[in-house]
């Protein structure tokens, strides 16, 4: 048997750590969605996000994001309902004459969701049902 060398090197984490794998896009505008007793958890993300955007620890600059409070008692309609209202409302916003839009402003704005699950829902029903509404309904990162 013959013996065969590899003729790869190893890994140096320290190059891999510099370098851009996607282009950096900041988040102006994203929103999380948590029940009332889950709020302190979205507070504590926005604030972290915004240290860690300052430091520059990310390459992108990370302002605060909005904070969707549902009712401890929500369930997944209710959180259906919300992502749709914000979607409708900060997304696609309204026309000259006040009216409301159907589809999103021409913008090259990048939006963002970010949903805290609850304990109190079954979190696979919770997940689909909510992935399956911002991926058909709402072209939104989650």
């Amino acid at each position: 048997m013959q013996n065969v060398q590899s003729h790869t090197r190893p890994l140096d984490d320290t190059k891999i750590l510099g370098t851009i794998v996607h282009q950096p896009i900041h988040f102006r505008k994203w929103a999380i969605f948590c029940l009332e007793k889950d709020v302190s958890h979205g507070e504590y993300l926005n604030d972290r996000f915004y240290e860690l955007s300052e430091q520059r620890r990310f390459d992108i600059y990370v302002d605060y994001g909005d904070i969707v409070e549902l009712s401890n008692k929500s369930g997944i309609e209710a959180f259906k309902d919300a992502i749709d209202d914000y979607y409708h409302a900060y997304v696609c916003g309204k026309d000259a004459n006040g009216r409301q839009l159907k589809q999103p402003k021409k913008s090259k704005d990048l939006y963002f969701f970010l949903i805290i699950m609850p304990d109190s829902i079954k979190q696979e029903h919770l997940y689909t049902a909510l992935k399956n509404k911002i991926n058909t309904d709402s072209p939104v990162i989650s």
